[in-house]
């Protein structure tokens, strides 16, 4: 089962004008990325400045970034000791 973060919020429904067609990525503005997920809740600001080894790019969506859900549970970015 995928991560919730790696589905896209338009399940592919997607034409050529469609932002995600040609990034990859569901926009905050796209009425499909509205996350009904129980456990999406939103982090804090702190929460996410603190997120500097999150990977960022393995959310499919925008949204993501500023899940509290996300924030915790996503792939790491491999940092030097």
């Amino acid at each position: 089962m995928a991560a919730c973060w790696e589905e896209p919020g338009c399940n592919y429904l997607l034409s050529d004008d469609c932002p995600h067609y040609a990034t990859g990525i569901c926009p905050r503005t796209c009425m499909y990325t509205v996350c009904e997920n129980p456990q999406h809740e939103y982090a804090t600001g702190m929460e996410t400045f603190s997120a500097y080894d999150v990977d960022f790019s393995a959310a499919r969506k925008e949204n993501c970034a500023s899940c509290r859900f996300f924030l915790k549970h996503a792939p790491r970015i491999k940092t030097a000791n």
